[in-house]
């Protein structure tokens, strides 16, 4: 997969999460530069003026070869650090960062689980 091709496949996801997740109302900036920690994704968001910069690094998504779920994963992860980002003064960094992975994998759940048949 291309840098580009990721790139695409992230504004997708970003733009189909977004209305989801309430996130309609907030400027989101969307970045694509290399971080450190061997991370491939962060988020500084400002709750009280409800902006928000997701940061993507592109060459290590390609580097380690993340496919499709992986990278729609990435996204929804970030997303949800915007989602709970009003409750980082209350809770310390491990705490959040727990509570936004147990929110993803609630999420990926829900997007997985068969729809309820009509009766």
């Amino acid at each position: 997969m291309t840098t580009g091709e990721v790139k695409r496949l992230i504004l997708r996801d970003v733009k189909g999460w977004r209305g989801v997740f309430g996130l309609d109302e907030w400027t989101l900036h969307l970045r694509y530069d290399r971080l450190d920690d061997e991370m491939v994704a962060s988020c500084m968001a400002l709750w009280q003026y409800r902006e928000a910069t997701l940061t993507f690094d592109l060459e290590q998504i390609v580097d380690r070869e993340l496919g499709r779920g992986a990278i729609r994963k990435t996204v929804l992860h970030e997303l949800l650090h915007v989602v709970c980002c009003g409750y980082q003064r209350h809770h310390k960094r491990e705490q959040l960062e727990a509570m936004v992975t147990d929110l993803e994998r609630i999420v990926e759940h829900c997007w997985k689980a068969p729809q309820p048949k009509d009766s």
